[in-house]
């Protein structure tokens, strides 16, 4: 499990708590910790079809619509 501090106001570590989750659970598929044949896990084996910046200077309500469509 892990711990950060957030804040929903400012904005603080929201990015931060999702792109370490996301590493952390690449890093485990790598190391075969999920088993991804038996689809119970919840994780979903496929391609990355995009890099998606997270940063939030760039993350316009256009950009945010192309991304996730």
């Amino acid at each position: 499990m892990i711990f950060f501090e957030t804040s929903a106001k400012t904005g603080q570590n929201v990015n931060e708590v999702f792109i370490k989750s996301a590493n952390d659970i690449d890093k485990n598929i790598e190391n075969n910790f999920y088993d991804l044949e038996s689809g119970n896990c919840g994780i979903q084996k496929g391609l990355v079809s995009k890099n998606i910046n997270l940063s939030s200077n760039n993350n316009t309500n256009a950009n945010k619509k192309r991304l996730c469509c």
